[in-house]
């Protein structure tokens, strides 16, 4: 369901007029556009009752009337709540990756935790050899998942920026 155009002008007129004259005076006698403009005013809390019948404007009042009216208000809040689902997303795919990795090195350590009691037995230089291709693929390993954890966190450091930049915006 949207809001009509009417309405929506009638919001950005009811907010200005709050604005300019530091407060608007409401009445049972108004027509329903107008009504449903103050009603959707309140839900928002775009505006606050100082009296019986008179409102004056809130602090997000202000946020709308500079961003250029509701419209663009209301925009800018659908996108925030979109990138939050981004950032969720992409934090729950990073976690999920972390545990992997983690159980990864859990491995890793045990194996070269055995290293040394095998090094100290038979010492065939085809177990040294393969003990060192262990290692340097452990150590390929390790590389890449730095790579990885590096790439993701730029990544958030990006989206984290394009945030703050739709914010001042």
């Amino acid at each position: 369901m949207e809001i009509k155009k009417d309405i929506i002008e009638k919001i950005d007129m009811l907010l200005q007029m709050a604005f300019d004259d530091g407060q608007i005076f409401f009445s049972k006698e108004v027509d329903d556009n107008t009504e449903k403009a103050f009603r959707i005013c309140k839900s928002l809390n775009l505006i606050r009752q100082k009296q019986s019948g008179l409102f004056e404007l809130d602090e997000k009042g202000v946020f709308v009337i500079q961003d250029g009216g509701i419209e663009k208000y209301l925009s800018s809040i659908r996108t925030e709540k979109e990138l939050d689902l981004v950032i969720k997303n992409l934090t729950s795919k990073r976690l999920k990756y972390d545990i992997l990795y983690n159980i990864m090195y859990v491995v890793i350590g045990g194996i070269l935790a055995s290293i040394p009691n095998i090094m100290s037995g038979d010492r065939n230089s085809k177990e040294v050899e393969l003990l060192t291709k262990a290692v340097s693929e452990i150590n390929e390993l390790n590389d890449s998942y730095q790579k990885q954890l590096n790439q993701t966190n730029t990544l958030i450091l990006g989206l984290k920026n394009e945030i703050d930049s739709l914010k001042v915006d």
